[in-house]
């Protein structure tokens, strides 16, 4: 595996890729972010922006899956984990994504497998990467609703009955059709009584 290190400045947005010939996995540093009611939703708008992503260069229509996975005809893709950190006055983001290029596991699905044709790696790599530094700023200064609408077209399993699981203990704690994510960023499902309820970000939807 080759790790490569790009650093535009100390502060600056930082770029971490470690590409092996198969897979993508990047890490996005993003010491800007300042508005504090809008951590919740940057997992599902850099999820909805790597959807876009797959559309836009190679037609293929990509879900996302509460409550970080990309989804490919119905496998996973793809993953997001979002951390930060308060350093001084700054609030830095640690932005990890890994992209199934072309090797997966089983049950899995990878980019080249669905397409049926070898991709660059490194022409996706510098779209993500240029594109989910515009999406951070987007969310930052214009807020989580102007992606909303977009998002709720491509959440996988929408309108379909879902069991919702504790991410820790894989329990089923919730039940219902999956409806939308409200204008907070929470997902709602719609539970057999009628009645509308929350997803925590603790609980995803069962395999």
């Amino acid at each position: 595996m080759k790790i490569n290190i790009k650093v535009r400045s100390l502060f600056q947005e930082r770029f971490i890729k470690l590409q092996s010939k198969r897979n993508i996995l990047t890490t996005i540093i993003f010491p800007y972010f300042t508005k504090v009611q809008y951590l919740k939703n940057i997992t599902p708008v850099i999820g909805y922006t790597i959807v876009q992503i797959y559309k836009e260069l190679y037609n293929v229509d990509a879900e996302l899956k509460w409550v970080n996975d990309i989804e490919l005809n119905s496998k996973k893709s793809g993953g997001i984990l979002t951390e930060s950190e308060q350093i001084g006055d700054e609030l830095v983001l640690y932005i990890g994504i890994g992209l199934n290029v072309d090797w997966c596991i089983q049950d899995a699905a990878c980019l080249e497998q669905v397409l049926g044709k070898k991709i660059d790696q490194e022409e996706l790599f510098l779209k993500v990467r240029e594109r989910v530094i515009q999406t951070l700023y987007q969310l930052n200064e214009q807020g989580f609703e102007i992606f909303r609408n977009g998002i709720n077209q491509v959440l996988y399993r929408k309108g379909q009955l879902c069991e919702f699981v504790n991410s820790k203990t894989l329990e089923i704690e919730q039940t219902g059709i999956v409806e939308e994510l409200n204008k907070d960023g929470d997902l709602v499902i719609r539970g057999q009584d009628g009645l509308t309820r929350i997803i925590e970000p603790n609980q995803r939807m069962k395999l």
